[in-house]
């Protein structure tokens, strides 16, 4: 806290996001006037981290290896494979992980957005409404 008549200046930690997974605690930056008898605050004055964070997991380097794996059709404890090899489902959850949850779904969601572009430019796609499935296409089966 800090007084400058006729302000006072005082800093409060919110930890409400690391419910949902964050590792940081917002710090709120208040000033009252005690002339005015206002108050005001500064909701993104700064941050304090309260959990060491995740070390970075570079994902494209992953995108490759897995796709070409696909290409490929080659076994994988990270693949399941059904009809022939004509499909095959990325079992995403047993390899991209994180002590917090914001960090393994944002990895989770960054790996499958990549692997989607690579796939389909290779006569892959997603099968709707199933996660981590993909087919080849009609045109590339022939």
């Amino acid at each position: 806290m800090e007084w400058a008549p006729p302000k006072l200046f005082f800093i409060i930690e919110l930890q409400g996001a690391t419910v949902m997974g964050s590792t940081r605690g917002a710090l709120h930056c208040w000033t009252i006037d005690v002339d005015t008898w206002t108050a005001d605050c500064d909701a993104h004055y700064s941050y304090r981290q309260i959990h060491e964070r995740d070390a970075p997991l570079r994902i494209r380097p992953l995108v490759d290896e897995i796709a070409q794996l696909i290409l490929d059709g080659k076994d994988d404890k990270r693949l399941k494979w059904f009809n022939g090899r004509a499909h095959v489902r990325v079992l995403v959850r047993k390899f991209i992980s994180g002590r917090f949850e914001q960090t393994r779904e944002g990895r989770r969601k960054k790996f499958r957005l990549g692997l989607n572009a690579a796939l389909e430019s290779r006569g892959w796609q997603r099968a709707p409404r199933a996660r981590d499935l993909y087919s080849r296409s009609v045109a590339s089966r022939r």
